[in-house]
Order: C-alpha cells, then structure tokens, then sequence
C-alpha cells in the first residue's frame, strides 16, 4: 500500500509527496463469522514450533469478524462500501486500479512498477538494485532517481523513525481512494 499528499516547501515541495507504507498484519477472517488474530508467520520458523513463541486468538460468533473486516478495508480503501465482499478480490483490483491511474495520472509514478514519467521522459524512479529480477525491470540502480537502500525506505515505508518521501515538484497530490495499490509487478 502506499500514499501521495500535498508536499510544502519544507518537504521538498511545492508539489506532491509519495510515500510507501509497510504492513505487518497477521489475521484472517472467515465468512464475517470466524477471526483468527495472531502473530505467526507462515514459515518454519512460527508453525515449527521449535523456535520462535507465538499466539493466536480465535473468536467464533458475533459482531467481532465481520467489524474488523469493516475497519481493515476501511482503513484501506477510505470507504468500506467500496468492497463487495462476496467479490473481494476483484473489488479491491478495481480500488487499487483506480488509485494507479490517478497517481500516473497526477504525479506520472508508476506503483509497483517504480517508475517515473516527467515531461515525456520515463525513468525508473526507485532502484532496485539486490531486489528483484524480472526482465520487464532494470535492477540496475544506476539511472533511478532513488538509489538502494533508499529506493526500500520509500517504496516500503522505513520504519517507526525513518520515513522518507520521492516528491515531485509542482505536481498536484492524488484524490486516492484510501491506501490500496496493486502488488503485482507482472
């Protein structure tokens, strides 16, 4: 997920500010019904059982599953009703699609694609240099606009005291619809 707001002067505006945002979220729920709450990972190190501690917490019944559905996709789209969850999946597409337009639109950045069009000119905006190898990308961090390891703080949202933005001057910020962006380079 990521975000773009108005970038004043002291932020490296004017213009507009994008910024990547990180989740760390472990919780599933079923049918409105069944939430399961918990902190493991899905790898040999949390379900082994011989290494790391974990906990969980299942709630069967009730309001609980179908309000933090609510919220969580709330919080993701900035409006709830946006998600049909009887088509979840492609509700969320059709969200997420929206938000990437109108960020190319308004700012020229292409999210996850990390790139960046200005005046005609397309460049790739975030390295990617150790990250991925696709063959539609160019790892190479030497033309990107933010080199690795700050291409990473950007686009995954640092961290509780690192936060940094790629601003684009004179651009005007995006009317996202919440926080919700495609996850597929493919």
């Amino acid at each position: 997920i990521a975000n773009a707001v108005a970038a004043p002067a002291d932020m490296g505006g004017p213009g507009a500010a994008f910024y990547g945002i990180f989740t760390h979220a472990k919780f599933i729920v079923v049918d409105d019904y069944v939430a399961l709450v918990g902190s493991a990972n899905i790898n040999d190190r949390s379900l082994k059982g011989d290494r790391d501690a974990e906990v969980g917490v299942k709630i069967v019944g009730g309001t609980y599953a179908r309000r933090l559905r609510e919220r969580v996709l709330e919080g993701h789209t900035g409006n709830a009703s946006m998600i049909d969850p009887n088509r979840l999946v492609s509700s969320m597409n059709f969200v997420a699609a929206l938000n990437a337009k109108e960020l190319y639109d308004k700012m020229g950045i292409k999210f996850p694609e990390g790139t960046f069009t200005q005046a005609g000119q397309t460049e790739q905006f975030l390295g990617l240099k150790g990250l991925v190898s696709l063959p539609s990308m160019q790892p190479d961090d030497a033309f990107a606009k933010l080199k690795y390891p700050e291409s990473l703080i950007v686009a995954g949202g640092g961290g509780l005291d690192t936060f940094h933005w790629f601003v684009v001057k004179y651009a005007s910020p995006p009317n996202l619809h919440g926080l919700l962006f495609p996850w597929s380079r493919a």
